[in-house]
């Protein structure tokens, strides 16, 4: 069953002012502890954006929304258990420079994780090298060994569970959805409409 759209709205100051009754199915249907509604209401867009091209990426966006024009992308938001393509359609809300996100499912795909390998003892952890992995924030992808690729086969080529230490994940923007997205913003630009 796909998941019910999601509105949120944040103020000129770009703090969260309103969230759906969508967002906390969604957030309990994913297992998304500390970020229901009474965890994000009255804080900055910025607390949940981690990376500095995705901000930059929604600053340049906020920025063309506040002057009227409207647009729409899509973008994956997966859980363990399924793949999801939502659609992300973002407009002005009111006349003090509000900012309105809906967000509705297009696709949901059932899916069963693969199994990884928790190795076999044989690598030694100066072997392994530890750091960040590298998560696209728009399409989900890893990288891994020179590519981007579905977390079925990054798992077992970046060997996760084979670490010593948890590894930590950081999210950005894989180079297709970057410049898909900077596509999107020239494209909404030169039409003077925003999508």
């Amino acid at each position: 069953m796909p998941s019910p759209a999601i509105v949120y709205r944040i103020d000129a100051s770009d703090r969260i002012t309103y969230v759906s009754e969508g967002w906390d199915v969604f957030a309990g249907e994913n297992s998304s502890g500390g970020v229901t509604a009474a965890d994000v209401l009255g804080r900055p867009l910025w607390d949940f954006i981690s990376d500095d091209t995705t901000k930059e990426i929604y600053r340049q966006v906020l920025a063309r929304i506040r002057t009227g024009r409207r647009m729409s992308y899509s973008f994956r938001c997966d859980s363990p258990a399924c793949r999801r393509l939502l659609e992300m359609q973002i407009r002005l809300h009111g006349d003090a420079g509000g900012v309105e996100f809906q967000t509705s499912t297009l696709t949901e795909v059932a899916r069963e994780l693969a199994p990884v390998s928790q190795g076999d003892g044989s690598v030694g952890a100066e072997e392994l090298e530890p750091g960040l992995v590298r998560v696209c924030g728009w399409c989900n992808r890893f990288y891994a060994d020179g590519a981007w690729r579905e977390m079925e086969e990054a798992f077992p080529r970046l060997r996760l569970l084979e670490h010593p230490e948890r590894q930590m994940l950081t999210h950005g923007m894989c180079e297709q959805c970057f410049e898909r997205m900077v596509g999107d913003l020239s494209a909404a630009e030169a039409a003077g409409t925003g999508g």
